[in-house]
């Protein structure tokens, strides 16, 4: 019987296919794209892309023929998975279990206008059109946490699940992988076994949006035409998949946190927190949490700052939020430096104005030598961090004896090891004393996860700010920390240009193979760089560096997380105002580290000036 069954529902469809003299349509064997039926899409392979081309032909039929070929193909997926596994179809599954009423009758009936198998949509005109119908009676059915998939961070994901059940809610965890075939049997056995983890991947949200029928809100639908195709919405959420949230149009309320973050305690308070915010989520620099107690960590003063750190994030899925995300990404393609535009860049561009600090006690972060014991969730940083400066020549070492007492007072604060050094390093034949960083940097690496180099005229300024936290907002395959400048000559530099003064690297293959390169001066224009100056602008490594980011050489770009000015450094006394070219998205208020950049005459009179001012606040 399931063998005609199938027989008769791929005739049906056919035959009303070359009625309606569409082009040919691949039907697309995908699970249900709602939560409860995510049974069926477990080990099903995707078509490829080219056979998704039929998915815009299938967009144009009638209500009517769609729900009827969903109720086909999806019946005949069920009566295969009960041939293959010898269980009969779960509740879940796409097909309508109806006693005593033979298959093939179903197929005949009239399609029902609200439903097509478990999908649950709404009646045209219906005020709620566009939201999905409760599927049980558990009132945070509309809401859940959410984390990437982090196959290094696998046990921590089950932590993370453990703890939610012990919850009052019991809110469900979203997994989000990059796709689902990729993921091993067994690592899919041991999140399912959690109870309370759904696995979904890239292909699952675009389904639930541009192939769902019925019951998606008009607004997510009509992002079609800004994203067009599912290859250029697989390749933009590749890299950038915490942004796939804003279209997960089924929940009302999402809480987010890093798939490395040890949940101490519920906070389900923050789905009730945000209220109309676009987004809530700590200080891109974070206080210290100063409350003892996991009880009234929510009344607490928090910080105004300008950006987020997206370790944590409470939102509401909504199509306008994710058009403005889209339309940054949009803008940022055109850029002849788009590949520098990662998730973070994506995020901090399109939300800056529309998000709300949640309080210190809610989000911290955690070390080998900071524990940070009051906050209900900690990002866990078990790296070792290196700061380095140095200089030669009377100047350099006039300013470093001022410098590298508050920098070795703030590292001592973080548990950040600290080194200088005041001899040249490189052949001074070949090189000018700029060069030298990059030598000690790739010595140091060998030993430490991360270097940071500041410049001799340099100095932390903002004590409570933790680097760790800055450093735990950039991708994985960021290898590069830096702050833009803030004078710009678009002609002569990236855009948009660097400043070397301050900067972080991690140790990886692709940064001991960059350094190998830059320091061989392979580059020709680097060479000039290296003797004297460049030749488009009077820099040293910072102009070298510049023609690598402007040429893409070594992918460059796609290992570099430029931030903007205050993050990392800013000019010293400069009142916040940098070229104006680059207010509007390479500008800050924060001053981690300030810089005497072009300051030659009075240089040891400000930095001294700054310095006791900065170790009397200490």
């Amino acid at each position: 019987m399931g063998r005609l069954t199938r027989m008769l529902a791929l005739t049906v469809l056919g035959g009303l296919l070359i009625l309606l003299l569409v082009q040919p349509f691949a039907v697309r064997k995908t699970a249900p794209v709602v939560p409860k039926a995510n049974a069926l899409r477990g080990q099903e392979e995707y078509v490829s892309s080219a056979q998704r081309i039929g998915e815009e032909a299938f967009l144009t039929l009638p209500k009517a023929v769609k729900q009827l070929t969903f109720r086909a193909r999806q019946a005949a997926h069920a009566e295969e998975e009960q041939e293959k596994q010898g269980l009969e179809v779960a509740e879940e599954q796409v097909v309508e279990e109806k006693e005593e009423v033979p298959e093939a009758t179903q197929l005949e009936e009239e399609p029902k206008e609200q439903e097509v198998g478990t999908f649950t949509g709404v009646e045209e005109g219906e005020e709620e059109e566009g939201k999905m119908h409760q599927m049980t009676e558990n009132p945070y059915e509309r809401q859940a946490y959410v984390t990437l998939l982090d196959m290094e961070a696998l046990d921590n994901i089950l932590d993370i699940s453990k703890q939610l059940n012990t919850s009052s809610t019991r809110n469900k965890l979203l997994v989000i992988a990059e796709d689902l075939k990729l993921v091993e049997g067994e690592v899919k056995d041991r999140l399912k076994s959690a109870g309370n983890i759904e696995l979904i991947d890239i292909a699952y949200v675009y389904d639930s949006i541009f192939l769902r029928v019925g019951g998606v809100p008009e607004k997510m639908q009509e992002l079609k035409r800004p994203i067009f195709s599912y290859s250029n919405f697989r390749d933009f959420f590749t890299n950038n998949r915490r942004l796939l949230m804003w279209l997960l149009w089924e929940y009302e309320q999402l809480v987010y946190v890093d798939p490395d973050t040890i949940v101490r305690r519920s906070v389900d308070e923050l789905f009730q927190y945000c209220g109309n915010a676009t987004l809530c989520a700590p200080g891109l620099y974070p206080r210290r949490c100063v409350s003892g107690g996991p009880g009234g960590a929510l009344e607490e003063e928090v910080d105004d700052q300008d950006l987020f750190n997206p370790r944590l994030m409470v939102l509401s899925p909504k199509a306008d939020t994710a058009r403005r995300i889209l339309d940054v990404r949009n803008e940022s393609q055109a850029s002849d430096y788009s590949e520098l535009y990662h998730e973070l860049n994506t995020l901090m561009i399109a939300l800056k104005d529309s998000w709300k600090p949640v309080p210190p006690c809610i989000s911290g972060i955690a070390s080998a030598s900071r524990n940070s014991t009051n906050t209900s969730t900690v990002k866990a940083f078990p790296k070792r961090i290196l700061m380095i400066q140095g200089g030669y020549g009377e100047k350099a070492k006039d300013s470093l004896s001022i410098t590298s007492e508050v920098n070795k007072l703030y590292c001592e604060r973080h548990g950040i090891e600290y080194k200088s050094f005041e001899e040249r390093v490189l052949n001074e034949t070949k090189f000018t004393g700029h060069w030298d960083r990059y030598e000690v940097m790739r010595r140091e690496l060998r030993d430490f996860d991360y270097v940071m180099w500041i410049d001799a005229d340099a100095m932390v300024k903002e004590f409570d700010f933790d680097v760790r936290d800055a450093i735990s907002t950039v991708g994985e395959n960021i290898d590069i920390m830096i702050n833009s400048d803030w004078e710009h000559a678009p002609s002569a530099r990236s855009s948009p240009p660097v400043n070397t003064g301050v900067m972080i690297w991690k140790k990886s293959n692709w940064t001991m193979d960059f350094l190998d390169h830059f320091l061989s001066l392979e580059n020709a224009y680097c060479r000039k760089c290296a003797e004297t100056r460049c030749e488009r602008i009077a820099f040293h490594d910072q102009g070298c560096l510049e023609d690598y980011l402007m040429t893409n050489a070594l992918d460059v770009r796609a290992h570099m997380q430029i931030f903007p000015v205050g993050v990392l450094q800013r000019k010293i006394n400069d009142n916040h105002k940098i070229d104006a070219r680059l207010m509007s998205k390479w500008n800050t208020d924060y001053e981690f580290i300030v810089h005497a950049a072009g300051i030659v005459k009075e240089r040891h009179e400000v930095l001294e000036n700054q310095a006791v001012a900065i170790i009397n606040s200490f």
